[in-house]
């Protein structure tokens, strides 16, 4: 639950969190992308220190450092298998600095990018509005369901549930009291939203309007420069590489 609690958006007044939410989803992503298929070490420091720069902006390290505590298992678990693989601790260094690349590039997105924007900017750049709406809504809901889960969770402990004893199957049988108050607020909550959608009409017009429509301003620009020129960069520093 604090993996996903780490990723929730935090509203706050910064450059990063202005910026229009198209332009911070093809940052990310391309950044994201970069860090996949690359093995280099030198551009896995460039571009992570330029995510530490732009959480920075966002006032957000705070929050990276909380995510990063969540995802200590998955970086120890990636560092040892690849060594125990490869028999190389600078492989396991580099696959687990690069995990720990991409989910910062993901990271910063998500702290500064309302569910209601990543909605507005997938419906402008082509996606239909019942994928975008489902999108956003699942959004919205992990967090609420997380919530729900620690609540549950806390309420069986306190009449006595006991997680710790037995094996694996009575382990398992024991989150049977958890899951099933959480489906069943889960469902409830489900015909809510329905019942919400259906009265403000929702799908009553085929093309919907929105009381904000996005537009690219000056530092939205400003930022795609500063990512084309980053990329630019790493394919100057891979010319040279290949070229030595």
């Amino acid at each position: 639950m604090s993996f996903i609690k780490a990723y929730q958006f935090s509203r706050k007044r910064t450059i990063i969190h202005a910026l229009d939410p198209r332009v911070k989803l093809l940052v990310s992503t391309g950044v994201a992308i970069v860090g996949i298929i690359t093995l280099d070490p030198v551009e896995i420091a460039f571009l992570t220190t330029i995510q530490l720069i732009i959480l920075a902006l966002s006032k957000s390290i705070k929050l990276w450092f909380r995510s990063l505590k969540a995802l200590l298992f998955f970086i120890f678990l990636i560092a040892t298998s690849q060594y125990l693989t490869t028999q190389s601790l600078a492989q396991a260094i580099i696959f687990s600095a690069r995990f720990i690349l991409i989910t910062s590039a993901t990271s910063w997105f998500f702290y500064t990018t309302s569910p209601e924007d990543l909605g507005r900017a997938l419906e402008q750049i082509g996606v239909p509005s019942d994928f975008s709406l489902a999108f956003t809504l699942s959004m919205r809901f992990i967090p609420v369901i997380a919530n729900e889960f620690q609540d549950v969770y806390d309420a069986q402990r306190v009449r006595g549930l006991n997680l710790e004893k037995g094996n694996l199957i009575e382990r398992t049988k024991a989150f049977l009291p958890i899951l099933i108050p959480l489906f069943v607020e889960v469902i409830r909550r489900t015909y809510e939203i329905s019942d919400a959608l259906e009265l403000r009409g929702y799908g009553f017009r085929e093309k919907r309007s929105h009381w904000k429509e996005l537009k690219l301003t000056t530092n939205d620009y400003i930022f795609l420069v500063f990512f084309l020129l980053i990329i630019l960069v790493i394919i100057l520093h891979r010319i040279y590489y290949f070229s030595v």
